[in-house]
Parts: C-alpha cells; structure tokens; sequence
C-alpha cells in the first residue's frame, strides 16, 4: 500500500511511501499521509481534501523560448525529410548520383527514339554501360527503360517528402499557443509515418 505526504503548509506532494498491505503510515509535524493507488505518481502535485490530487500546471514557455523551440522542431523536420530519401540514395556511389540526370537524360531519349539503335549511338553513359556489359540493342533499351522507372519512383518520393516537409514546416510556424504544438506534432508524425510505409521507407 502507498501513502502520498502531504505538506500542511503548502498542500504539495513531497513523497510517496510504501507500506505493508493494510499497514498505516504517520508521518511528522507538519504532514499527513493520504492512501493512494499503486501506479500513479503524485509527486508534485497538489492536494485538497475536497478536490483530492491535482497535477501541478506545466510551466509556459516566453515568447523566444517558444520561438526557439518552433526552430528546433523545423531542424528535425528537415532532418528526417533527409533521412527518408538516405536508404534510397545510400545504395550508390556520390559520384554516381552525380550522373543521374544525365543518364535520365539519355534514356529518355533512347525510348522516345524511332531509331533507337541511332539514339543510343548518339549518348555517353548509357552507350559506355551496354558497351562494358557487351549488350545488345534490345538489352539497352531495357536498361534505359528501367533508368527512367526508376527515375520516376525517385521523383515522386521527392516530391511526396518535399510536400511532407513543406506541410510540416508551414503547420508548425502557425502554432500560436504552445498547448496546441503536441497536438500538431502528433498528426505531423501520423503524416510521415504514414509515407514511409508508402513507399517502403519505414
């Protein structure tokens, strides 16, 4: 069984004790003890005997400290936007990510091609990869087909994590009243967990 002390002068919890089952606690000048449950924690808050416990009120926070805090929050935002195109972009090489457009480029051109024996001829980085791998044309573009479906999974992941970010980042400069961020941060988190499971990024 447990006892929350109870101050007589200021009315606030300063402990809780433990006692045997159907045991009694009396505590010194100054206190008394009232029987509480088990899970809880009373500490901290303040009792009445007719209004029982009442949780102590969370401290407000000035206008710069929530200004900063607002800043913080938007850094995190911006951190794991990065950290849900990382697992995509973690698989290759920065020198190679560097090409991408280009490759897009070329491959675009090559299934966009009446003459796609001519269009191949006339690229760089697609010609050097199907030359090093001794493809033929029909494999080549099979490789400038799957380039571009790539391309286009990687762009709407992009876009969907810049609308993400730039949706949180808006929701969060509009909180006036710091009771109402835990709220936002809650549907903000929903939001991107939700998109990570989208594209299998979780």
């Amino acid at each position: 069984m447990k006892f929350a002390v109870v101050s007589t002068n200021t009315g606030l919890v300063v402990s809780q004790v433990s006692v045997d089952d159907g045991g009694t606690y009396e505590p010194g000048p100054g206190f008394i003890a009232v029987a509480v449950e088990d899970e809880p924690a009373y500490a901290g808050c303040s009792w009445t005997e007719d209004g029982g416990f009442v949780e102590p009120p969370k401290p407000v926070p000035s206008p710069e400290e929530f200004a900063a805090l607002k800043e913080g929050l938007k850094a995190s935002v911006i951190a794991r936007a990065d950290a849900f195109t990382a697992p995509v972009l973690s698989g290759y090489p920065e020198a190679e990510r560097a090409g991408w457009p280009k490759r897009e480029a070329e491959a675009r051109a090559i299934i966009a091609a009446s003459d796609k024996a001519a269009a191949i001829a006339e690229t760089s980085v697609i010609k050097a990869l199907a030359h090093a791998a001794g493809e033929n044309t029909a494999a080549t573009v099979a490789r400038a087909e799957t380039i571009a479906a790539k391309a286009d999974e990687f762009a709407a992941i992009s876009a969907a994590v810049e609308i993400m970010r730039d949706t949180a980042l808006t929701a969060i400069d509009a909180v006036n009243d710091p009771a109402d961020m835990p709220a936002t941060l809650d549907a903000l988190n929903a939001q991107a967990t939700a998109l990570a499971e989208q594209y299998g990024l979780a």
